[in-house]
């Protein structure tokens, strides 16, 4: 997020602002806001507490433990 938050800067530091003028701002922001919303639910669904409970059970390997050196 920190990175979105600095890419209109370096945009603009770099020069490359001048050929999209001033009305570019807002869509970038806009944009810049949707894909920190995007992320925002992308973590939230991910680390939800209710996640493993909707996981099936995992079986457990049918093979002995194998020893330090398996590869």
């Amino acid at each position: 997020m920190t990175g979105l938050a600095l890419l209109p800067a370096m945009i603009t530091a770099s020069g490359a602002g001048q050929y999209l003028g001033p009305s570019a701002t807002g869509p970038a922001i806009t944009i810049a806001a949707l894909a920190v919303a995007a992320i925002g639910v992308r973590h939230a669904l991910r680390h939800n507490r209710f996640a493993e409970r909707a996981m099936p059970e995992r079986v457990a390997s049918p093979r002995p433990a194998a020893g330090a050196l398996h590869v």
